[in-house]
């Protein structure tokens, strides 16, 4: 599955040559695969470079120190993840800054240093 490297959202698109007169996609833009302008994450809602992963991979969402946010709470999706970050981000409105052990953090900019970890569950083996 390819999602995007930042918050591995499933929701990604990519760059296609399309006809104009028809609307009929026929070809893609691959002239800089590697160059993230040609990609956006809606989840985001910016320009992104793509990652493969599994299909059943969750993800773990981390503070800005690596500390596991939510006792470990795995999600399906980064929107669900992504509605998490912003209720705990509320807590840090009125002091404007989430102080992080790198330092403040301005809100405006603590997205940005989220870390969406992704998890292959463990199967039990009973």
């Amino acid at each position: 599955m390819i999602v995007c490297r930042k918050c591995k959202s499933m929701k990604v698109q990519s760059r296609q040559w399309v006809q104009i007169n028809t609307g009929e996609p026929f070809g893609d833009c691959d002239e800089g695969e590697d160059d993230k302008k040609f990609y956006w994450c809606s989840a985001c809602e910016a320009h992104c470079f793509l990652e493969e992963q599994p299909e059943n991979f969750k993800i773990d969402l981390l503070s800005p120190d690596g500390i596991s946010m939510f006792d470990g709470k795995l999600y399906d999706t980064t929107e669900e993840a992504i509605y998490d970050f912003n209720e705990w981000k509320q807590r840090f409105i009125e002091q404007g800054y989430y102080s992080s052990n790198k330092g403040r953090i301005q809100i405006l900019e603590l997205y940005d240093h989220m870390i969406f970890k992704p998890v292959i569950p463990q199967q039990n083996g009973n």
